[in-house]
């Protein structure tokens, strides 16, 4: 989810910005050119990932910290941040989590169905097997999009995604994305997210509260 994707579609955290009057498109499938792993490091509960971004002949831009907690409990918990390297304003910087479940695995995948709650700013997937996902975040995504998982995509010239509220039964992935705004030198911006699957909506819908709770405690 963090780095390079089997399937080299998008998956996992992205972002873009404008640096120097050009697009800038920071992806989880970078070449080690412009990807460097500054640490990595877990204990049996949790994962820390700083990543360093630059494009082609330039300084470091943007320092990329993940930190992921899970233990015993149907749930996910995910805190990204962001920070500005460079010595120049980073403008208009988005961020994306980009996720494919394939509920049930490959031999029932494609029924798979999405449906985002626009009062609940919260991502639903489940399928005919009962089996419920739900991802909310802090802040609340400024967009979102469910489509196949080779037409979610973020270009130069489509930055936004598409609000579409539904899609399925099929093969589907899903797009958050937050609206960061400039970030000085120095700057940084930070997104938490609680994923949580159970066997029913009603199910589900009680650990997200349970999520936060948790990352009260577990990811100071």
């Amino acid at each position: 989810m963090l780095l390079r994707n089997p399937a080299s579609y998008k998956s996992g955290f992205w972002a873009t910005f404008l640096f120097s009057g050009q697009t800038s498109i920071v992806t989880s499938t970078e070449p080690k050119r412009k990807m460097e792993i500054l640490s990595s490091d877990h204990d049996k509960d949790t994962l820390n990932v700083r990543l360093r971004f630059a494009e082609d002949d330039t300084e470091p831009l943007i320092e990329i910290n993940h930190t992921l907690w899970s233990k015993n409990l149907p749930m996910l918990l995910w805190r990204f941040s962001l920070k500005n390297v460079s010595r120049q304003v980073l403008e208009d910087v988005k961020t994306y989590m980009f996720m494919d479940f394939d509920i049930s695995g490959p031999r029932s995948y494609k029924d798979d169905m999405g449906k985002f709650i626009p009062e609940e700013k919260r991502m639903n997937f489940w399928d005919e097997n009962s089996l419920f996902v739900s991802i909310v975040s802090r802040p609340d995504p400024d967009g979102w999009e469910i489509s196949a998982p080779f037409g979610l995509n973020v270009t130069e010239d489509q930055r936004d995604l598409k609000n579409n509220l539904e899609s399925g039964p099929a093969d589907i992935a899903s797009g958050l994305q937050w609206n960061v705004g400039n970030l000085q030198p120095n700057e940084s911006a930070t997104i938490e997210v609680v994923i949580a699957s159970a066997v029913s909506l009603d199910e589900v819908s009680a650990l997200i509260p349970e999520g936060w709770k948790h990352f009260g405690t577990k990811m100071r």
